[in-house]
């Protein structure tokens, strides 16, 4: 599910108040059949939480950090010390396991962040732009792995203001001012937008907006489609960002 909001919307303080950080200034929030923050310790171990600020002991090696984070969900070191590097090869982190963090960059602290918040195998999931600063081929691999992660049954709300992670979401959320605007999926979402279409011609060009890519397209075409003058016909689908522009801005009533 991907939270979306413009600064302010509410969204990482929803979030805060689902981990049980903080609590609600009205109406519940049940994990598991759990209310929260009350009952939040009856739950914590099946709760994985990525703030948006990376919150990690700068003067620990990464690897301590994911053994410190994972430790109460393991009996063993044995298995602690096998689940945290195997977090520091899945985030790209093996060769700089034993540095201390103070030393890594603001995306390997963000890619470090993510798993402490997966030492423990949480069945939810909660990230705060999990990949602000991360590079788009370290990005990709880590949804890569969280996609894959979804199909065994990891549940994952995300913050995002990213388009490429809002079209990986399975569903959408939109907050604004602490109030829910609209929830769909992303297809379903970016159907609120419109379409463009812009007609280029040998004199001129001409750009039309309509409401759906099916009839008005054609009779936008049977208009210009075969005519001598017209060179290309250039179609911008409805995007998922564009939805959200509209709804935000008030000119879509979901």
């Amino acid at each position: 599910m991907g939270l979306l909001g413009s600064n302010g919307a509410g969204k990482s303080s929803l979030v805060r108040c689902a981990v049980g950080l903080e609590r609600p200034s009205e109406g519940e929030i049940r994990l598991f059949g759990e209310k929260v923050p009350d009952h939040v310790r009856k739950v914590r171990h099946r709760i994985g939480y990525m703030s948006q600020s990376p919150a990690l002991f700068e003067d620990l090696p990464a690897m301590d950090n994911l053994v410190f984070f994972g430790a109460p969900a393991y009996r063993s070191s044995q298995a602690i010390d096998s689940r945290a590097k195997e977090m520091l090869e899945f985030l790209g982190l093996g060769s700089v396991g034993t540095m201390p963090v103070a030393h890594f960059s603001g995306g390997m602290k963000q890619r470090l962040s993510l798993g402490c918040a997966l030492m423990h195998r949480p069945d939810i999931l909660f990230l705060d732009e999990p990949t602000a600063g991360v590079d788009p081929l370290i990005s990709k691999q880590i949804w890569d792995t969280l996609q894959d992660m979804t199909k065994e049954g990891l549940t994952i709300l995300l913050c995002t203001h990213l388009p490429q992670e809002m079209h990986r979401c399975s569903r959408i959320a939109v907050l604004q001012d602490g109030h829910l605007m609209a929830t769909e999926t992303p297809d379903r979402f970016a159907a609120f937008a419109h379409t463009r279409v812009r007609v280029v011609q040998a004199d001129h060009m001409e750009e039309r907006v309509i409401e759906t890519g099916g009839g008005e397209l054609a009779r936008l075409l049977q208009n210009w489609g075969l005519h001598p003058d017209v060179l290309r016909l250039e179609v911008t689908p409805p995007m998922v960002e564009d939805a959200l522009l509209q709804i935000l801005g008030g000119k879509t009533q979901p």
